[in-house]
């Protein structure tokens, strides 16, 4: 330890006498490894989060699927998780919950909060208690009771001990809070009720509840899947009508933010690597050039009796040093890297980013090996120096790289430029995705308009008719604003059931007009939501101020929907029967006839199926959730203050949420492919930048050594053009070498980035074309100056005897 230490120290002599390449590389390593660390502390935060559970790892989310259906992923209905809770025995205890909105009064002010249905078990199943009072339990199934979380305890109550047992108002009912849950215990949900339907009356075909699930002592994820996948049959051959095609599986519950993610951060953290790979290649580089000057010292510590091992030792603690160093402000950046990624990601407050144990271990696993990757070989370098060779040599101004040196140093920089190439293509893939994205026809116009959400929770509106007259007001009072253009809402008038179709048929066919297993929506429009939308009308009529209560029912269909169910004829005129269950679930039956067909919309550019979709009429339908959309002249952000303004003078009990322009909606669908796009730019640049400076400093230091013999060339009359297109000829070289290296690379990774372009291949040959020209020009830049400089070089000084 003592050798190690003194070799620790040595190289800090010799490095402080050189305090350019000190300065030189540490930059470049800091930004090589400050950019691994913030890409591997996000991506730990996604791909393995740290659940605030006890022994959390146990923990599994039981998922419904339907390959005939394309439905991956999906919740369970409460009939099917009964079934499995009764039958199961690879897993200790099972829950189900619903997300739902609620209206909480009670507190400091009355606030629309994100709740969660619970059963009794779902507390238990978690492992985690509450933090004052209790949670709720098997007991309180049937009971008016909530479950606060640390947040809503202390912005709604002011952190008062003394919450527990008092009443609040949840939706317009009285609720006894049992409890406080401690911090981070589920950051997305403010607050937890009993789910209060007995599983015996639940829809078997109703998937909507998340079912949570232990795994039982000493039970593999493998067997659960396996039980899982046995009651599934079962429950399919039993009930084929709701059940039938329907899978289960488990999935660990730390591993769904991965689902959700794509890969796109191990992609992120490939391009992040290649980074490093040019920061460590261009330090590597410069060490090299280095150990070339330093065959004299080199030659003098041999002969004082200095070891292989030694000479080794000492240019290895140099890396490590220069590493080291590199390391103080690498995590500086990668700390202000990370606060600036998540911000631009949007990620919620569930996603923590680790700073501890295994980040540090990480940081300094991998100062070790960039320590290695830019020392070893002039390491290698110095241990096989002969002392009478470098001797002989003279002075660092004589002295010369061998052969073998030179080859390192050519396939260092065909490495640099290689690596380059494949971030810059990577970032032209992901420039032209996000453009392709952005350019997307919607079906509708998202500029200069403004939606908004408003429940009509309040018991009063459980009259129909107070109902409609209530958003028929809303409407009138905003579209008296100065400067609104149209103004509509929207609404989902039947109950939900996610995963099974509302069936939708004809007279004269059988069976449901788009097939049993095609998704549709079913949306509930007032008059005017189209225009306010700005979708185009095809053909027949709107909406209209006429399709009232007590009117015929009508419906428009929109052009997927009239396409796949009519291919051979027009749709205007034709009538659907829509098999459904109402806002309470009451089964409905209602006949619509068909009176217009408009564009297909999309939810977003992101949303690549195009669903068919139905529109009836709001009035005829009416719906106590309804989003409110309004498109005006000059920007719609003005009208925010007007719109929740209208909105207290119609009924100061109502609540509007999620205010945002469909603009600014849109750019939320797409900010993943906006990170991943601009995250790849950056990496891309700073490759360039980095490629173009190893490139310099690399050809200076060649043209450095060959100062004698192009002062000799000139001296006997060469051309100075002719050495500058000779120097710009290697570093030609170097770019055609490392850039067809760097192709084959980027299309055997361009595989991996699939999942992420859009409306271009991977292989896209004006992708690579302008990634090549670009390396080219960086290549020719970086090396123009040192030839420049050559050529202007005095014979008289350059031969001048020291």
């Amino acid at each position: 330890m003592s050798a190690v230490a003194r070799s620790i120290r040595d190289a800090w002599r010799t490095l402080a006498r050189a305090p350019g390449l000190v300065v030189a590389s540490v930059l470049s390593l800091a930004i090589g490894i400050g950019a691994n660390l913030t890409v591997f502390g996000v991506l730990r935060a996604i791909e393995f989060p740290i659940l605030p559970y006890p022994d959390g790892s146990r923990l599994v989310q039981v998922d419904a699927s339907n390959v005939a259906r394309g439905a991956a992923g999906y919740p369970m209905s409460l009939a099917d998780f009964d079934d499995v809770r009764r039958a199961t025995r690879t897993l200790s205890t099972v829950a189900a919950s619903s997300d739902v909105t609620v209206t909480l009064r009670g507190g400091s002010e009355p606030q629309r909060i994100a709740g969660k249905r619970v059963t009794g078990d779902f507390f238990t199943t978690l492992g985690t208690g509450a933090a004052l009072g209790r949670p709720i339990g098997g007991a309180d199934e049937a009971s008016a009771v909530v479950v606060l979380s640390d947040r809503l305890w202390h912005a709604q109550f002011g952190a008062d001990p003394n919450v527990v047992g008092r009443t609040v108002q949840v939706d317009g009912q009285p609720n006894t809070v049992l409890g406080v849950m401690p911090p981070r215990f589920d950051e997305n949900t403010d607050a937890w009720m009993p789910l209060g339907i007995p599983p015996a009356t639940a829809p078997r075909d109703d998937r909507q509840y998340t079912v949570v699930a232990r795994l039982a002592p000493n039970t593999s994820l493998e067997a659960a899947r396996a039980e899982l996948a046995m009651i599934a049959g079962r429950l399919a051959a039993e009930h084929r009508e709701t059940t039938d095609g329907w899978e289960l599986s488990p999935t660990p519950l730390a591993r769904l933010r991965a689902r959700e993610s794509g890969g796109g951060w191990y992609q992120l953290q490939a391009a992040v690597g290649f980074l490093l790979l040019i920061a460590a290649a261009n330090v590597a580089n410069l060490l090299l050039a280095r150990a070339v000057a330093r065959r004299r010292e080199m030659a003098i510590r041999t002969a004082l009796g200095a070891t292989r091992w030694q000479r080794f030792r000492l240019v290895m603690a140099e890396g490590i040093v220069l590493a080291a160093i590199a390391s103080v402000p690498a995590g500086v950046l990668s700390v202000w890297g990370i606060r600036a990624v998540t911000t631009l990601a949007g990620l919620p407050p569930s996603v923590h980013v680790p700073i501890d144990a295994i980040t540090a271990a990480a940081g300094a696993a991998l100062v070790l090996i960039v320590a290695f990757l830019i020392a070893v070989a002039p390491a290698a370098f110095a241990a096989r120096m002969h002392a009478d060779t470098a001797l002989r040599e003279g002075g660092a101004r004589g002295a010369s790289a061998s052969r073998g040196q030179r080859r390192l140093r050519t396939l260092l920089l065909y490495a640099e430029v290689a690596a380059a190439l494949v971030l810059v293509t990577g970032a032209s893939l992901m420039a032209r995705t996000l453009w392709n994205r952005q350019q997307r026809d919607l079906g509708f116009d998202p500029r200069n308009a403004l939606r908004a959400d408003i429940a009509l929770s309040e018991p009063r509106y459980d009259d129909v008719a107070t109902l409609r007259s209530t958003v028929r007001e809303l409407t009138q009072t905003v579209a008296g604003h100065p400067g609104v253009a149209a103004i509509g809402v929207s609404a989902f008038p039947f109950a939900s059931r996610l995963g099974t179709p509302i069936e939708l048929t004809t007279p004269g066919r059988s069976g449901d007009v788009l097939g049993p297993d095609s998704p549709r929506a079913i949306e509930a429009v007032s008059p005017g939501f189209f225009q306010a939308m700005a979708t185009t009308l095809r053909r027949g009529r709107d909406i209209t101020a006429d399709d009232v209560s007590g009117a015929p029912l009508v419906a428009v269909v929109n052009e997927e929907l009239a396409r796949r169910a009519w291919p051979a004829g027009d749709a205007v005129g034709r009538t659907l029967r829509i098999a459904a269950s109402d806002a309470e679930g009451n089964p409905v039956t209602p006949t619509v006839t068909i009176v217009g067909i408009v564009a297909s919309m999309v939810r977003s550019s992101m949303h690549d199926r195009v669903l068919p979709h139905l529109y009836v009429a709001y009035d005829q339908f009416p719906s106590r959730n309804v989003t409110l959309v309004t498109r005006v002249d000059g920007t719609p952000e003005r009208l925010v203050g007007g719109v929740k303004a209208a909105v207290r003078d119609v009924d100061a009990r109502l609540f509007v949420e999620n205010v945002r322009t469909l603009a600014a909606e849109q750019a939320d669908f797409l900010r993943p492919t906006r990170l991943y796009a601009v995250m790849l730019q950056a990496f891309a640049a700073l490759a360039l930048l980095l490629a173009a400076v190893g490139i310099y400093a690399s050809m200076a230091y060649s043209v450095a050594q060959r100062t004698r013999e192009l002062a000799i060339r000139l001296a006997l009359g060469a051309d100075p053009a002719v050495l500058v297109r000779r120097v710009l000829a290697e570093g030609l070289r170097i770019a055609v070498v490392g850039g067809a290296l760097g192709v084959l690379l980027a299309r055997a990774g361009g595989r991996v980035l699939r999942a992420l372009v859009y409306g271009v291949e991977t292989t896209d040959p004006l992708s690579f074309l302008g990634a090549s020209v670009l390396l080219v020009l960086v290549v020719v830049l970086g090396t123009w100056i040192p030839a420049r400089r050559a050529s202007t070089t005095d014979p008289a000084i350059a031969l001048r005897v020291d």
